[in-house]
């Protein structure tokens, strides 16, 4: 056998033993590596149950410490315009416990303002730059229980009243009413049933009329006036109760010409109060007119009408009777009848109510707005021109025939000065003037005058000419005091004298044209018609010395008289010129 192989045999022989040997060894390291493995395994095991024991405790104790009330919570403080909307402005809230102020002021972010403190009641107050605006302090209280609020700003009443004329539906009549007035914003009102609140807007827009209140509340449009009245309401346009009107910028004025008023009615049967609401939503769209009215047609032959043998008298206008009937062959309005006498208008002169029309054309306007339902003014009508031409062909009196143009231009004035209702009225008797306490005057309102019907009140400023006596049985005494008479009608009865003087110390021209039937006698000499039938003849004054009856004095004045004497059998019409110069 080769020696090779022979000792590769015996070293694994040897080899194989000395496992065997060491196979024991580790028998024995084995089994005290298991115990010891097995050992630190279950240290291992109760440190991992001691470790999750007290994760377990922590988490245990951890929801143990959420379930523990805790002492703060947030209380929320909103302030809301009349939108209903949080205010963009900047605001401040101070909260307060058992009437001590707790921290401090704090600023709200778009209206809200978030104050964490302790769980328990708390009263507050608000500081902001409008000084408009109020808020109800009684709403000012959070609780834990109820740890959030709104606040609604709105504005400060107006105290100042207007009277207006609502009408009642079922006694189909109107009757006074004194309203309250409310602007933008939103405006805490009473509501006694049913009321009434007036807006005048300072500026011209689309605005939304609404409500904020914890029961149904009606609102109503009672339509937009220069005068206030409050007839039957619009019906609302809205689902949610509100409506809308548009003001134009001319119906809001910066002069003479008066801001539109618009009533709102508030009706509720299940609250005393609530928040009327008006926002401005958008501009106005439509201009106004403006019109200088000119007369169509002025009467040409107003000067025929004098007063040598007649006196004005004004019209009755308390008189249920009284009417005036419409000619339209001559064009002209007659008392009673349409064959009547002529009824009159002061133009120049004044009546027993206003100053005279062209007076008033001096100082003021005299106009009419024009408006559609929302009473937004569609046009603006201006009548001084119109009464400036009719002043220059009035008489002396200051009077010209009533036409239908006058009869137009006069009801709209008088509608427009609301001069037949409420403060306005001119229907007035004088206020008297009364001493009162420490030396001071107190004025006693004049009352109105009642029976005046507004069918007749636009008469206030007519009048007619009545016949006087003023001479006797058989003659009449004229006395002719103007400076420029122009032409007249004299109406002379047979055998009849008009005895005329004039205390104007000027040299005059007569002139009488259809005189045949008449003479004029002058210091006792006549003069008679000539083959044209007209009289003209120069008048000169004379001194003549006048004796106060009081004192005695006399004095020396001048004046012109004559007479004009019928020649005829049957009564008849002249035209009579009478005007004076400075000699």
């Amino acid at each position: 056998m080769n020696k090779k192989i022979i000792f590769i045999i015996c070293l694994a022989f040897a080899l194989s033993m000395l496992l065997c040997a060491c196979g024991g060894v580790s028998n024995t390291d084995t089994e005290t590596n298991t115990e010891t493995e097995t050992n630190t395994e279950t240290e291992t095991e109760t440190d991992t149950e001691t470790d999750t024991a007290t994760e377990s405790e922590t988490e245990a104790e951890t929801e143990t410490n959420t379930d523990t009330p805790s002492n703060e919570i947030e209380y929320t403080i909103t302030v809301i315009d009349y939108t209903g909307k949080p205010i963009s402005s900047r605001a401040f809230v101070q909260m307060y416990k058992d009437g001590e102020p707790v921290g401090n002021m704090t600023k709200t972010t778009d209206g809200v303002a978030t104050i964490s403190l302790e769980k328990g009641d708390y009263t507050f107050d608000l500081t902001y730059q409008d000084n408009n605006l109020i808020y109800d302090e009684n709403e000012c209280v959070v609780t834990a229980k109820k740890p959030s609020k709104e606040i609604l700003l709105y504005n400060i009443p107006n105290e100042d009243k207007q009277t207006i004329f609502p009408y009642d539906e079922k006694t189909d009549e109107q009757y006074e009413y004194e309203a309250g007035f409310v602007t933008e914003g939103a405006n805490k009102v009473a509501i006694d049933k049913k009321s009434y609140y007036i807006f005048r807007p300072t500026r011209g827009g689309v605005y939304k009329f609404g409500y904020i209140c914890d029961v149904a509340i009606n609102i109503g449009y009672y339509g937009g006036t220069h005068n206030v009245f409050a007839e039957k309401d619009s019906s609302v346009e809205n689902e949610d109760g509100t409506f809308e009107i548009e003001v134009l910028d001319s119906s809001v004025s910066t002069g003479t010409g008066g801001t539109a008023t618009y009533v709102i009615g508030v009706k509720s049967l299940a609250t005393d109060t609530c928040f009327l609401t008006i926002e401005r939503t958008g501009d106005a769209s439509k201009p106004i007119q403006e019109i200088d009215y000119v007369a169509k047609e002025v009467p040409s032959a107003i000067s025929k009408y004098n007063y040598l043998n007649c006196d004005l008298v004004d019209l009755d206008v308390t008189d249920a009777e009284l009417t005036v009937v419409y000619n339209e062959n001559d064009g002209y309005y007659h008392l009673g009848t349409e064959d009547g006498v002529i009824v009159l208008v002061r133009i120049t002169s004044s009546s027993k109510y206003i100053d005279s029309f062209k007076q008033m054309c001096d100082y003021t306007g005299l106009f009419k707005i024009f408006t559609d339902e929302n009473g937004n003014a569609l046009r603006r009508e201006t009548y001084n021109s119109f009464f400036e031409k009719y002043a220059s062909k009035c008489d002396s009196a200051g009077v010209t025939p009533l036409t239908k143009e006058l009869e137009y231009v006069i009801k709209n004035v008088m509608e427009q000065c609301g001069w037949y209702y409420g403060d306005s009225n001119i229907f007035k008797e004088p206020n008297t003037i009364v001493p009162g306490a420490n030396g001071v005057f107190d004025i006693i309102e004049g009352a109105v005058i009642e029976g005046i019907t507004e069918e007749n009140a636009w008469l206030f400023a007519c009048c007619t000419l009545v016949e006087n006596d003023k001479g006797g049985e058989d003659s009449k005494i004229v006395v002719a005091d103007v400076v420029d008479a122009p032409a007249s009608l004299v109406k002379i009865d047979a055998n009849e004298t008009l005895y005329f003087k004039s205390l104007q110390g000027r040299i005059a021209t007569l002139t009488i044209k259809n005189a045949q039937g008449v003479k004029v006698v002058v210091l006792g000499e006549e003069y008679v018609a000539d083959e044209k039938g007209t009289i003209e003849i120069t008048l000169y004054p004379q001194t003549q010395t006048a004796t106060d009856e009081e004192t005695g004095e006399e004095t020396e004045i001048t004046i012109i008289e004559f007479e004009i004497v019928s020649i005829s059998e049957e009564k008849q019409d002249i035209e009579f010129t009478y005007s004076t110069f400075v000699g």
